[in-house]
């Protein structure tokens, strides 16, 4: 009886053990998820930003809105930020590429904002 219940007793103690390392995985994976997710909100917020004082710029033609553009483009840089955050944070060679993409995509669009404002 006491055989068995040493017996019973390591099986318990492994379970647990495998439990608290499988726990602490998804706090861990849950905590980067998390931290991804704000820095693409955070890089969608930013580049909605620069195309909202381009539009209106271009509209109004109000200096204010080139400035609060290059102002952010330049010295807050929210959107590179959080780009590094998620470089930081990238699993696989695979969504670095994804990344890379998208930082490609944004300068192109920056171009053409930046273009945008050169002929107002």
């Amino acid at each position: 009886m006491i055989l068995f219940s040493c017996v019973l007793y390591l099986i318990l103690q492994m379970a647990t053990t495998y439990t608290t390392q499988n726990y602490e995985q998804m706090v861990k994976l849950t905590d980067d998820h998390l931290r991804l997710e704000e820095a693409a909100r955070t890089v969608t917020r930013a580049s909605d930003y620069l195309t909202e004082q381009v539009r209106m710029y271009v509209q109004t033609q109000d200096e204010n809105y080139a400035w609060r553009y290059f102002e952010e483009a330049s010295i807050t840089k929210s959107r590179e930020k959080a780009l590094a955050v998620m470089h930081q944070h990238s699993i696989s060679a695979t969504k670095d590429v994804d990344l890379m993409l998208a930082v490609n995509y944004y300068n192109e669009l920056m171009t053409r904002e930046l273009y945008a404002i050169a002929l107002v």
